[in-house]
């Protein structure tokens, strides 16, 4: 998308990197691992949006920019840590069996320092292996360790909240699976503000003849 001047689409590149895992190892369309990461992932491309939408447009009413974007950045990890339950919400109450009813908020708590988790230890191997800069690995990995101390005292603490696990026998289940197939499907089928198809490869041609054009050898 960049190469033509436009804004990589999301989607396609999660189902580009789901065939290429999967043609590396065709197995793991029935790991369980795997089906949670990519319908998380899922759920969040094609809800998020579609959630925040009404949202940005009830926002425009505070006047403060910077109040503004706080409040739509928290209620952004609302719909992030929302839309990634729901659309694993099937395959956690198939094959584990357990539901856990505040996850939502766990990753909500969590998702975040996890993310910076994974930047820093990245980071601090990095350091670790260039003997110059490598003294500088140890503030990051200390701030990696705390962060993994924070993420195990919340979902510790979160965990010992009682009746948050709900077992799939329950009678509720079978409509919440329904309910959450509902919305899912409702997710992907809900036009976006984005442009018809039609149009978009349209303006994929012209920017592609732009792009040739521009760089086209002079006679």
């Amino acid at each position: 998308g960049r190469m033509l001047f436009m804004d990589s689409d999301s989607l396609n590149s999660l189902g580009l990197s789901a065939l290429v895992i999967a043609l590396g190892n065709p197995f793991c369309a029935g790991d369980v691992g795997f089906l949670l990461s990519f319908f998380s992932t899922l759920g969040i491309v094609v809800g998020v949006k579609r959630l925040m939408r009404p949202v940005h447009m009830y926002l425009r009413r505070i006047s403060n920019y910077e109040r503004r974007e706080q409040v739509a950045g928290l209620i952004s990890g609302v719909a992030v840590s929302l839309c990634a339950f729901v659309f694993t919400f099937p395959f956690v109450a198939i094959f584990i069996g357990d539901v856990s009813l505040i996850s939502p908020l766990t990753n909500l708590l969590t998702g975040t320092a996890a993310s910076a988790l994974v930047f820093l230890s990245g980071v601090g191997v990095l350091l670790s292996a260039v003997p110059i800069v490598q003294m500088f690995c140890y503030p990051v990995f200390l701030t990696a360790g705390l962060l993994t101390k924070y993420i195990t005292v919340v979902t510790t603490a979160l965990s010992q909240i009682p009746y948050i696990y709900v077992g799939a026998d329950a009678d509720f289940i079978t409509v919440a699976l329904a309910a959450v197939l509902i919305l899912c499907a409702a997710a992907l089928l809900l036009p976006t503000a984005e442009k018809p198809t039609a149009e978009r490869q349209l303006t994929v041609l012209e920017n592609g003849q732009k792009y040739f054009d521009r760089h086209k050898p002079a006679p």
